[in-house]
């Protein structure tokens, strides 16, 4: 998927996109270790807005 940014984008668009998987998963992992479903539901609400972010920057 990469390849299809131009050129000057490639690394900032690349590291955006490892960093934004690291986030979810440990926002994941960590909303999995709260000991009530609320605080599990807040952190995967923060990876969704991740997720969204990422959306929209390669927007």
């Amino acid at each position: 998927m990469t390849k299809i940014f131009p050129k000057e984008e490639q690394y900032g668009q690349t590291s955006r996109i490892r960093r934004c998987v690291v986030s979810v998963s440990s926002n994941i992992a960590v909303g999995c270790g709260r000991r009530t479903s609320n605080e599990t539901v807040h952190f995967l609400h923060i990876s969704r807005g991740s997720l969204y972010e990422l959306e929209t920057q390669l927007i």
